[in-house]
């Protein structure tokens, strides 16, 4: 996956790059004449559509440059499945054997849940301690300097 980013900082061949999320609003109905949705789904995400992440850049590069950065396609399916596909697994596990060990369906959908909510806690823990390898995002290329 490609993006176009803003360099925000630079330490080494590593940096930040500002990067416009692409919105869920275009084209929907219920955007107002301002520009902004008024939609749910907009009111839970937030209005800044940027975001700031680092990036392995291995080409010479300054702050305020906008470069072309790269996520291998791989790697973002891999984050979606772990992000809305395996908390949906382990509470379908944990419901199904807490079913049928306790018979008692709301003894087994409470522990889905509770597993669920701490399926997430298991995700941030991992990503943390990815963080201190380098970054999936790479910096290919300079568009404009």
């Amino acid at each position: 996956m490609k993006k176009v980013a803003e360099i925000v900082s630079v330490k080494g061949n590593i940096v930040d790059v500002k990067v416009e999320r692409s919105t869920m609003c275009d084209g929907c109905a219920a955007k107002e004449k301002n520009g902004k949705c008024s939609c749910s789904h907009a009111s839970l995400l937030g209005e800044s559509r940027a975001f700031v992440s680092e990036a392995v850049c291995n080409i010479p590069v300054k702050v305020g440059d906008t470069v072309i950065i790269e996520t291998a396609d791989s790697r973002v399916l891999w984050n979606a499945l772990v992000v809305f596909i395996l908390p949906i697994i382990i509470f379908i596990a944990a419901h199904t054997l807490t079913l049928k060990i306790t018979s008692s369906e709301g003894l087994s959908l409470a522990l889905g849940a509770i597993a669920f909510v701490l399926s997430f806690t298991v995700i941030g823990v991992a990503e943390k301690s990815k963080r201190k390898k380098l970054p999936d995002i790479t910096v290919i290329d300079v568009v404009s300097k």
